[in-house]
């Protein structure tokens, strides 16, 4: 009943060739048509033509480029400074060039770069002496990489901030703030990448962008469309201390082209699918830092198609001017990518003319030099959820990304493994039935490891999975306890939050997943994008990898109003584990309180503006995490917060702010674990209340239903109708109980305080064992005193995760029981 994603199944040959002689495979090969590790080299490599491997016909003019490093200590005489160019589509680890930096005086450190005119570089600073120290940023953080738009001769100079390891240099850092708007139309353009010294950020839906510890000097600022939809921009941005620089500014639109790839193809793996992956959106780069290091999403990578004389190809619209690097592949951008004849990765680049082309490439191997590959068949449980796609996740020094099995019909799947292979390293494999391999691998190799090791002969490795991880069958409705239920009118909602926790993947499931949320008779589908925390500032920002980008929150509504869904978003600032620290790390000024709220501002109405855009129903603001911030607030540990006297004007103008932008409701959050949260003197502006519950309802183990349902009734009566008694808002109530044994208890499972967002994760439930049977226990007995209680308007089930289907401790109700005791309810509150 449950998929993921559509599929069409397609019979193919997958054929391996291996040294004279030919084993082929009859397989059905998943054609995921609506979808599309890890060690590092023990040298590093000097870089070469091959590295900028231009296509001959289309070649742009070479320019130099002289990077400089400003540094605050010279080199001891042991020690160099290195350049490291990086290669994202391979993975930020892997085929890396370093290129030893010559002092140019005591503070500065060169090297030049020949470069095809138009490259995008993407690079960062290391310090090798006794051990190797990357850069970091004033706050301590690694930086992934750097970059730059070689648009012509030019000199860069890069002040480093910090090594790994020591401690950073402690001058009071700048700000970067800005606005990016489209030349043409002055609309504001969301999702454009900013990077400026080894910091990046996006922009928001009102192309708001907002950068923090920039070190004092002039920085260079590249402005780089994620798609290639519009030229990059760059600029020097001079930083003072404590000040904050502005940048505002208009981008070109890039003409579309189409691009057609044909391929020659191997006769290594004849059938099996074949995908291009790139250093863009288009060819499944997130732009994160994923498992291992790396950036490519698989099931964002486009799949090449068979022609009549044996080759493949793909036809892609992209934009002239793109720096586009991109590799063809049987796996991601690190494991069975395309290989030189004499050895390492393959990566191409193509300045995308401005003229609609096709391009030929021939593939020279798959192979690892005097390696063989090594196949795995493995057979899984019979009983394994049809809908989620099996893995095989693979180990060098850490695990990488899961990638797709090929499946095989009879519960089995097969995978070949090419490259890359070192004779000298073994590798760890396990299998996984869901993308997320810490909750879902296979059972033995929870307790052991699998392991092989690259040999001149091949090898085949043939195995029975006998259990998963988080996984285990349940015949459907076995669980639900069937009631009187009422008919509530139409205005009634049904609603579904979505868990905060998004990942790039869930494009490639979403219309399947919102298909079965229709089904379960959800009317309202809650987004939940986060922006995060930093300990050391009261500024808010979004996560590259975390914060969905505003085209995947555009594609994830657009396939939820496919089906007929109305939409809301419920923007939270995180992550929640930090919020105790954050609202206690530093003195509370009026100045703290001023730039948090500015930053706050900002926030509310990126999200404000996105759900205008997208008609949206509803905008829910506040929740546990903004308890503090008003006046007659409370921090974390009960403490009144003492804002600034006047401070809730911020609240009457950002209220204001948001009615001229968006016309729906809006709605204010609260909690309620063992007491409720306070109340601001605002409320009234609101057009209702979003109550989170997450109160003790039974502590014993084993409750039962009518115990819960007692608990429940005391919990409904003494605390939530109060709030709707002393404010006559319309009142929705959400809830997120874990599958775990004592789950009744709450709030309480996590610490004695109850402090907590509502919300169960798995990593805070490791001390209970998993009982789905308790998670539905708990909803079988409140959904009948919800639907009795007249003045309740909406029921919301949160933390929903719509991509996987694991039976964990976590709130999602996905796959388990409790989804059929809300489907029951849901479809029958309002038939």
């Amino acid at each position: 009943m449950w998929e993921s994603f559509r599929t069409v199944i397609k019979t193919n040959i997958i054929v391996s060739t291996i040294k004279s002689s030919t084993i082929a495979i009859v397989a059905l090969v998943l054609v995921l048509t609506s979808l599309t590790g890890c060690h590092l080299p023990s040298t590093a490599r000097e870089p070469n033509p091959q590295y900028f491997d231009n296509i001959k016909d289309f070649l742009t003019e070479p320019v130099d480029i002289q990077f400089q490093l400003k540094v605050a200590q010279p080199a001891l005489p042991a020690e160099k400074f290195v350049l490291e160019i990086l290669d994202d589509v391979t993975g930020l680890p892997y085929n890396k060039s370093q290129i030893e930096l010559k002092p140019l005086d005591e503070q500065i450190y060169v090297t030049t770069l020949t470069i095809p005119k138009g490259s995008i570089i993407k690079y960062r600073y290391l310090k090798i002496g006794q051990t190797e120290a990357y850069e970091v940023s004033s706050f301590g953080e690694a930086v992934e990489y750097r970059m730059y738009y070689a648009s012509g001769n030019a000199i860069i100079t890069d002040i480093l901030q910090g090594w790994q390891g020591l401690e950073t240099q402690h001058w009071m850092g700048g700000f970067l703030r800005g606005s990016l708007l489209d030349e043409d139309t002055d609309q504001p353009i969301p999702d454009i990448l900013i990077a400026a010294g080894g910091k990046r950020t996006f922009t928001d839906a009102n192309g708001n962008f907002f950068l923090e510890g920039l070190s004092q000097g002039v920085h260079n600022v590249v402005f780089y469309a994620i798609d290639g939809q519009y030229r990059t921009y760059q600029q020097g941005a001079k930083i003072e201390p404590g000040m904050t620089t502005t940048a505002n500014v208009k981008l070109t639109r890039a003409p579309a082209v189409n691009i057609t790839f044909v391929v020659n193809q191997l006769k290594d793996a004849l059938g099996a699918p074949i995908y291009i992956a790139g250093n863009i959106l288009q060819l499944g780069n997130t732009f994160s830092y994923r498992n291992g290091g790396m950036s490519i999403n698989h099931l964002g990578m486009p799949m090449l198609s068979p022609n009549h004389d044996g080759t493949l190809s793909i036809s892609m619209q992209l934009y002239a001017g793109t720096d586009l690097r991109y590799k063809f592949t049987l796996g991601d951008g690190y494991w069975n990518s395309e290989q030189y004849l004499s050895g390492g990765f393959r990566i191409r680049q193509l300045i995308v003319p401005s003229k609609d082309v096709t391009i030929e490439h021939t593939i020279e191997s798959w192979r690892s030099n005097g390696v063989e590959p090594i196949t795995f068949l493995a057979t899984i449980p019979s009983n394994s959820a049809p809908s989620n796609l099996k893995f095989i996740q693979f180990q060098t020094d850490t695990w990488t990304e899961p990638i797709p099995l090929w499946p095989v019909g009879d519960d089995q799947y097969l995978f070949i493994l090419f490259s890359p292979l070192n004779l000298n390293q073994a590798i760890n494999y396990r299998f996984c039935h869901t993308e997320n391999c810490q909750r879902g691998m296979d059972a033995e190799s929870i307790t052991g490891t699998r392991q092989v090791q690259p040999s001149k002969n091949a090898q085949t490795i043939t195995l029975t999975l006998n259990q998963w991880q988080n996984w285990t069958a349940y015949e459907r409705g076995a669980y639900l306890q069937e009631a009187y239920i009422p008919i509530k009118p139409s205005t009634f909602s049904t609603i579904i939050e979505l868990t905060s926790e998004t990942n790039p993947s869930w494009l490639a499931y979403a219309p399947q997943a919102m298909a079965n949320l229709k089904q379960i008779g959800a009317d309202t589908l809650i987004f939940s994008p986060e922006w995060t925390v930093n300990l050391q500032s009261p500024y808010l920002r979004p996560q590259i990898g975390k914060t969905p980008f505003s085209y995947e929150l555009l594609s994830l509504v657009k396939s939820a109003q496919a089906q007929e869904l109305n939409i809301g978003f419920y923007p939270q600032i995180g992550p929640f584990h930090l919020m105790e620290n954050w609202w206690s790390s530093k003195s509370h000024t009026e100045a703290w309180w001023n730039e948090y709220f500015l930053s706050y501002n900002d926030f509310i109405l990126s999200y404000a503006k996105l759900a205008e855009n997208v008609n949206a129903k509803v905008l829910i603001l506040g929740g546990k995490q903004l308890a503090p911030a008003f006046e007659g607030g409370v921090f974390p540990d009960g403490r009144e917060s003492n804002v600034p006297l006047g401070f809730d004007d911020h609240w009457y103008e950002l209220l204001a702010d948001i009615r001229e932008i968006f016309s729906g409701n809006i709605i204010w959050a609260i909690q309620v674990n063992q007491e409720t949260d306070p109340l601001p003197g605002f409320l009234f502006e609101f057009d209702g209340v979003y109550i989170s519950i997450d109160a003790p309802l039974a502590l014993e183990e084993h409750p039962t239903f009518e115990t819960v349902q007692s608990g429940f009734t005391t919990v409904i009566d003494r605390h939530i109708y109060e709030v709707y008694r002393s404010t006559g808002l319309p009142i929705t109530l959400a809830f997120a109980y874990p599958s775990v044994e004592m789950a009744a208890s709450g709030c309480a499972l996590l610490n004695q305080a109850c402090y907590n967002d509502g919300l169960f994760h798995p990593d805070e439930l490791l001390a209970y064992e998993t009982s789905l049977a308790e998670q539905a226990v708990i909803y079988n007995a409140i959904l009948p005193i919800l639907a009795s209680r007249e003045w309740i308007t909406g029921i919301s089930i949160r933390g929903f995760e719509p991509t996987v289907l694991v039976h964990d401790g976590s709130s999602s109700i996905a796959g388990k029981p409790a989804f059929d005791v809300i489907q029951y309810w849901y479809n029958s509150l309002k038939p």
